[in-house]
């Protein structure tokens, strides 16, 4: 009987030992489990940390958030054909030269070259020196399709003609491509124009000011929409850009 009580108490001895070792098993696991969760939270936090930025201004201290320079925002994309329509065609007697030669640099070779031929055929430089006009571009809107490189858009300008103490408006519009490239000091956006098609539109075709407000989904309707709309309604072969005209009367 003794033996046997003795045999007894060391199985359940036995049993309670790895009782004890499974339950430290699961405190280690459960250790290791919270310690590397605490360890990613840390790490994404300290992540969080170096992207941020702190701006001291007149009105106090202010955040932002790092940027790795290659991948582009749409609002970025649009104030890049927004910036080169207004270099490119906005110029006068004075500024001519030096605005082209700096929108070559965000298009590229073939159709930057087919819009030189263009102004030097029309004698655009010529037609400033002798007329002392002068040619402002308005950029309305500008609708961009991101979801795929390189990216496809259309834009809705005015060219403002100045002559005098006469005004002439003739509104273009242009479809496009932009492709990316390295950025640069002559080309800080570290994108490029190709493919570019002029045309001529209606100015109660135009989009309202407020399309920088609509969501990218909507956004891609009304580009889909507005491509439809202007090949049935406009001619979408190449514009020349318009002279001045000393010869013109204002336009009211």
């Amino acid at each position: 009987m003794e033996e046997n009580a003795s045999s007894i108490g060391h199985v359940q001895l036995n049993k309670q030992v790895r009782q004890i070792k499974a339950r430290s098993n699961a405190l280690i696991i459960a250790f290791v489990i919270g310690f590397v969760i605490l360890g990613g939270f840390i790490y994404f936090s300290l992540q969080q940390l170096s992207q941020r930025i702190y701006v001291l201004g007149y009105g106090g201290t202010y955040f932002a958030t790092a940027h790795d320079g290659k991948s582009h925002t749409d609002f970025e994309v649009e104030n890049f054909v927004k910036v080169f329509m207004k270099t490119m065609y906005g110029h006068d007697a004075t500024t001519f030269k030096s605005r082209v030669e700096k929108a070559l640099q965000y298009v590229s070779k073939k159709d930057g070259q087919a819009i030189v031929d263009d102004f030097n055929r029309e004698r655009l430089h010529e037609q400033y020196i002798r007329s002392g006009a002068s040619i402002r571009v308005e950029v309305d809107s500008i609708l961009i399709d991101m979801r795929s490189v390189p990216y496809t858009g259309i834009a809705f300008s005015r060219q403002i003609v100045y002559n005098g103490s006469r005004e002439a408006v003739v509104p273009f519009g242009m479809k496009f491509k932009v492709g990316m490239l390295p950025r640069s000091s002559t080309n800080p956006f570290g994108l490029q124009l190709r493919d570019l098609n002029f045309f001529k539109y209606e100015l109660n075709l135009n989009l309202q000011e407020n399309q920088d407000i609509q969501s990218p989904s909507e956004k891609e309707k009304e580009l889909s929409n507005m491509e439809e709309n202007l090949e049935e309604k406009t001619d979408t072969k190449s514009i020349k850009m318009k002279e001045p005209d000393t010869d013109k009367k204002s336009t009211p």
